[in-house]
């Protein structure tokens, strides 16, 4: 059974870095994660290159997320204004997370959905 979790609105400040506050924060989460998939559901929203790794850590109430490939920051990893909604799915085993992100680009106005699908890198004491 795949249990859900809600993440609360945030904006991102920095491209490539973001700090969210969540709540409750779900020690899942946490830890290093490599892009197996994308799919832009809705809009237009810069792509990540499959093979991207998420790195996920924990800073009291909030979260901070650094997007890299190859060593380097992605620079189209965070939306670049507007607030932004992120929920997530993760597998029985926390291995797999399936994330969607629904926001609204602060260039155009118009919404877009991207879903994206996580691999856990490595082994995590937070399952």
């Amino acid at each position: 059974m795949n249990v859900f979790h809600k993440l609360a609105m945030l904006s991102c400040a920095v491209v490539s870095l973001a700090a969210q506050s969540i709540s409750p924060i779900d020690p899942r989460i946490e830890g290093v994660w490599k892009l197996s998939s994308e799919k832009i559901e809705r809009g237009s929203v810069a792509s990540l290159p499959v093979g991207s790794v998420m790195t996920v850590t924990r800073a009291g109430d909030h979260v901070i997320i650094g997007i890299t490939e190859g060593g380097k920051v992605v620079p189209s990893a965070m939306s670049g204004g507007g607030p932004v909604e992120l929920e997530y799915d993760f597998s029985p085993d926390a291995k797999t997370m399936t994330q969607t992100v629904n926001g609204t680009d602060s260039h155009t106005g118009k919404p877009y959905s991207v879903n994206r699908v996580w691999q856990r890198q490595g082994t995590s004491r937070n399952r």
